[in-house]
This record gives structure tokens, C-alpha cells and sequence, in this order.
């Protein structure tokens, strides 16, 4: 549940300013097309987000768990749902011979997680990228202190 909470709050930190940099550099009769860019880069970016994200969690179980399995004599059909999926490896672990099918499933959580960390490693460097980028490039539009003349 905490991890969840955090991603909640990063979010909810994030997606305010975001949205208001991009709303508050456009003329108000440009409004619907701000919001419209806004709407459609926060799509676009999240199904790149999730699809190389998933592919890196993936591409590490499968390299994981093709080299578990390429050296034992499991027949093609099997090693293919094996490498397929974590459901898929604890399926198989499940029908297996009991120190064999635990020694399956203890093997396929670890390529996972193996999987989950390298993927959290690509989005914590692309976070650390676009932070330094809007550093950099986003203008600063603070207006700093000003004397207003008192009524």
C-alpha cells in the first residue's frame, strides 16, 4: 500500500505544475489547444512509459529464464509457457515434481523481480532525465518581488 501512496503523492506533486506550464505560457484564446497538447503528451507518454517499461521487465525475465531452462530437459511447448509469463512458470511449477516445481517458482519470482528492478532503474534515470531537462530548458516565468503602491 505505501508504494502506492507515494506514487499518489509524486503524481498529484507533479501533475499541477505540469499542467499549469503549459496552460500558463499560452494566450487565453489558445486554452483548448493547451489543454488538448497537455492531455494528448500525458497519453502518449504514458503508453511509452508502459510499453518500454514493460518490455525491459520482460526481456530480463524471458534472458532469466530461457538460460534456467535451456539447460535442463524441458520440451518446447513447456519452456515457451515457462518463458512466456511469471503465471506461466508457477502454472508449470505447480504440475512439477515438488522440489523441482519449488525450485521453478523460486526461480521464475527472482527473474521477475530481476525484471521489476531493471525497470524501475530505466524510469528512475528517465524521471532524473526529464528533471534535469526541464531544469534547464523550462523558462522561469516567477515574478519575484514587486512594490505595489498601497491604497
Amino acid at each position: 500500500m505505501i508504494p502506492f501512496i507515494l506514487l499518489g503523492t509524486g503524481v498529484a506533486l507533479a501533475l499541477a505544475p505540469c499542467t499549469e506550464s503549459v496552460m500558463g505560457s499560452l494566450p487565453i484564446e489558445e486554452a483548448g489547444v493547451g489543454s488538448a497538447t497537455n492531455d494528448v503528451s500525458m497519453q502518449v507518454g504514458a503508453a511509452l512509459g508502459v510499453g518500454v517499461l514493460g518490455t525491459a521487465l520482460n526481456l530480463r525475465y524471458q534472458h532469466l529464464m530461457a538460460s534456467l531452462v535451456s539447460s535442463s530437459r524441458v520440451p518446447a511447448n513447456i519452456q515457451k509457457v515457462i518463458e512466456g509469463s511469471l503465471g506461466g512458470a508457477l502454472d508449470i511449477a505447480q504440475h512439477a515434481p515438488t522440489k523441482l516445481g519449488d525450485l521453478l517458482a523460486v526461480a521464475a519470482r527472482q527473474a521477475f523481480i530481476s525484471g521489476m528492478d531493471l525497470a524501475l532503474i530505466v524510469s528512475a534515470v528517465a524521471v532524473g532525465v526529464a528533471a534535469l531537462v526541464v531544469l534547464v530548458l523550462l523558462p522561469n516565468r516567477g515574478t519575484g518581488p514587486t512594490d505595489l503602491p498601497m491604497s
